[in-house]
């Protein structure tokens, strides 16, 4: 089944849960789709996370592997907006945007907890089949009543004659949608209906035109049936006339076909569609008039046998007690092989329910407007078709007729150096002098040192990359998570002194200004109203039964610096082995930047360790105590004695190690600061060259989603209140027939739990299951 228009992939997010607090963790795994199957061919998704003004707070690259992206964004804890939007999207739609996927996460600010509900007012919404009425033709109207936030609401009402007299009437149940139908006469006839409220309201139907064209749709079980109508008028002169029309066919933005007729007023023409010929989706029908001018449009949706399964959950145990243990098994139909992703979270915590895998993957990005609530849709066949016949979707493809097959593949780094027209013309200069002299020699010109390290790493690598004639390079195997603290020095001596700056690029797509906001329906407003025990729960601390507040367990994993530790015994001796304020390891401290000389150096510490001023410190050269101190530093020994003595002052990038006391036996009023050297054959040779330092985003680290299983002795802890919110998440579950059992312990205060499933099957078929458990035998 085809849920996938050629070139523009079927993207979902499944998150954790349905809403968050400010500085709470999403939780989330992206599912990209081709042709209805997971994408294996692509790497990149692309998730713009902003607010709702459209400012992008997070230009994010996510590594795809088998079509999904298993990942996590950190909602910042000051982030003050209702709501976090994000755009997904993929290299070959990174310029059509409204092509990708877009969603609305709702924070909870207590500020909204606080916020009156709105009064509710209701609408009426008269949508004829083709967009217009038709004079003696069978015309069908839809109905739909709908709030201000967009929710569909029940209605009731009938059609009368300019006379009063009563046409017929309607009633739409809890559905919000009635349908009508009647022949095209010109006399005025008013609406007459009411909402839940009871209150009475009329409008006025659409006035029957007496010549024109309109599409009108019907389906059975194997085929569906276009008929093209123009309006019969014994009135008009013109009517042995015929006229073109145009009918295009969409599926999915997928072009079908685009057929011409010619026909008079009064006469139809037919067309029908066999089903088994059609995939999955959304089918639009476009009528042009002779000048091109779309003058209407019909929607269907099309739906395939047995494209959704529900996979079987069996509750194995089920605990009532808190942080007590449950089991859970879970199967899928026979032969079926499925990606999925499982989330449990709390009775109360917030899920969603209306933005699913099914509508994201069958809708795929088509309307022109935000939908509310699309799942809600697909409670029964009428209800569903209602909807598509009605909601306005996008119908100018000339953007995706125009994309190009694009292969994407791992990004890497590439960058540029750049230069002042100074600086560069200097560099030029004594590049090619250099490479003169070198020729003369047999020698080749050095290029650039490159280091590079993650942020966790303690010790830089190293490499030497070559630029070209625009001082451009690549490195094509140079692919990383998380950032990246990259170090680039100029090798030869000649040139290693002129200022430069180097532009990185990672993601082969910008940032963009702004994000893409498809605004709901004119004049809807967001109206979310949450359970109150939602509110208990704040992602930094928890509160026990008491109303004790206590910041959240927070597991650090700390990192021995065994460079430093070789290099204190290596180096410090006697009583400079004990630890003290901070030790320095220079030969691999990637922020000394245009450091020359020792007063370069003793200024960048100052910076840096700002006690530096208040211990007054002594200067001590490999164990030796300086009488002078350091020249020009503004600092010098408080006191003389007759330990002192005066030694050669040695390269400053000799400096090994450094360590900072804040006492020294020689300093009985402050500490000192303890140089190490290299001697010449170790010298770092970066010391006194210009340096480019810089973090670079790659993309986005995997960080594993911590499942809480407690021991029986974590259990009896009565001081650890558990307020978790999701129970458990596992976005990495590759489920075979056979089944997949899962075991997660239960809050301090335990509700039941939700548990929602989502993903894909190796054939083709959408998975999805969502179902509250609050007892044993469900």
């Amino acid at each position: 089944m085809s849920l996938y228009a050629q070139g523009v992939p079927a993207i979902f997010l499944h998150t954790d849960k349905g809403a968050y607090f400010p500085g709470d963790t999403v939780w989330f795994k992206g599912y990209v789709l081709n042709d209805g199957f997971l994408d294996e061919s692509l790497r990149n998704l692309y998730i713009d996370w902003g607010n709702t003004e459209g400012t992008i707070l997070e230009h994010n690259v996510y590594l795809l592997s088998d079509g999904v992206s298993p990942s996590h964004f950190v909602i910042p804890t000051n982030y003050e907006g209702d709501i976090l939007n994000l755009n997904a999207y993929t290299t070959i739609i990174a310029k059509n945007k409204e092509m990708g996927y877009f969603r609305s996460i709702p924070i909870l600010q207590q500020k909204a907890r606080k916020k009156e509900r709105v009064k509710r007012e209701y609408f009426l919404a008269v949508q004829p089949e083709g967009g217009m009425l038709l004079k003696g033709v069978m015309n069908k109207i839809i109905l739909s009543a709908y709030d201000q936030t967009g929710h569909l609401a029940a209605l009731k009402g009938k059609v009368l004659m300019k006379s009063g007299e009563e046409l017929l009437s309607f009633s739409s149940k809890e559905e919000g949608f009635a349908e009508i139908a009647m022949i095209g006469t010109e006399e005025e006839k008013t609406i007459e209906w009411s909402g839940p409220d009871g209150k009475i309201g009329s409008i006025k139907l659409p006035a029957v035109l007496k010549e024109g064209a309109k599409l009108s749709v019907s389906s059975t079980k194997d085929t569906v049936s276009i008929s093209l109508l123009t309006a019969i008028s014994q009135d008009d002169p013109q009517t042995s006339v015929s006229k073109e029309y145009t009918i295009e066919a969409r599926l999915n933005r997928n072009s079908l076909f685009r057929n011409k007729f010619r026909l008079a007023n009064g006469a139809r023409s037919n067309l029908k569609l066999p089903k088994n010929d059609l995939d999955a989706g959304v089918l639009q029908l476009l009528l042009f008039d002779e000048k091109g001018k779309c003058i209407g449009q019909r929607s269907l949706m099309i739906e395939a046998e047995e494209l959704v399964i529900t996979p079987k959950l069996e509750v194995k145990d089920f605990s009532k007690y808190p942080k007590g243990r449950n089991t859970l098994q879970i199967g899928l139909p026979e032969g079926e092989y499925a990606n999925l992703s499982i989330s449990i979270t709390d009775a109360q915590a917030p899920v969603d329910s209306t933005h699913t895998i099914v509508d994201a993957l069958l809708f795929s990005s088509l309307s022109k407007h935000r939908i509310i609530e699309p799942f809600s849709y697909f409670k029964n066949k009428t209800m569903l078709n209602r909807f598509v016949q009605t909601n306005s979707w996008q119908t100018d493809f000339s953007s995706f007729d125009a994309l190009k097959p694009l292969k994407d593949s791992l990004l890497y780094l590439k960058g540029r150096i750049r230069m002042s027209d100074k600086d560069k013309l200097t560099f030029d200069k004594r590049l090619a002098s250099l490479k003169e002299r070198n020729s003369k020699k047999g020698k080749s010109v050095k290029g650039v040192s490159f280091g590079y390290r993650a942020l966790s790493d303690g010790v830089m690598k190293y490499t030497t990359i070559s630029l070209d004639e625009q001082g451009r390079f690549e490195l094509k195997k140079f692919n990383f998570l998380d950032s990246m603290e990259l170090r680039f020095v100029q090798i030869e001596e000649a040139v290693n002194a002129i200022r430069f700056h180097v532009d990185y690029e990672f993601a082969a797509v910008p940032k963009p200004d702004r994000l893409y906001l498809p605004s709901a329906a004119e004049g809807l407003i967001e109206n979310q109203t949450f359970p109150e025990k939602i509110w208990e729960y704040n992602p930094r601390y928890f509160k026990d039964k008491n109303g004790v507040v206590t910041l959240r367990e927070v597991r650090i994993k700390t990192r021995r610096n065994y460079r430093i530790e070789n290099m204190d015994k290596y180096y410090a001796k006697g009583w400079y082995s004990r630890e003290g304020l901070a030790s320095i390891d220079i030969q691999n401290y990637s922020n000394l930047i245009d450091i020359y000389d020792y007063n370069d150096l003793v200024r960048y510490l100052q910076l840096k360790y700002p006690i530096i001023h208040k211990i007054r410190p002594i200067y001590v050269f490999d164990g030796i105590y300086h009488t002078k101190g350091i020249p020009n530093s503004g600092f010098s020994p408080r006191r003389r004695d007759s330990t002192a003595v005066a030694v050669e002052y040695p390269d400053v990038n000799q400096i090994a190690f450094i360590k900072i006391f804040e006492t020294h036996p020689n300093n009985p009023n402050g500490g000192a600061i303890v140089f190490y050297t290299t001697g010449p054959d170790g010298a770092n040779k970066s010391l006194g060259r210009r340096i480019d330092l810089q973090t670079v985003g790659g993309y986005v680290g995997i960080i594993p989603f911590s499942n809480r299983l407690y021991s029986n002795k974590e259990k009896m802890n009565l001081f650890y209140d558990d307020d978790r919110q999701t129970l458990y998440w596992n976005p990495i579950v590759l489920m075979e027939d056979k089944g997949y059992r899962l075991e997660f312990d239960n809050n301090s205060n335990p509700r039941g739990y939700w548990v929602t499933i989502q993903g894909v099957t190796k054939s083709g078929r959408i998975v999805y299951y969502q179902k509250l458990i609050e007892k044993a035998d469900q």
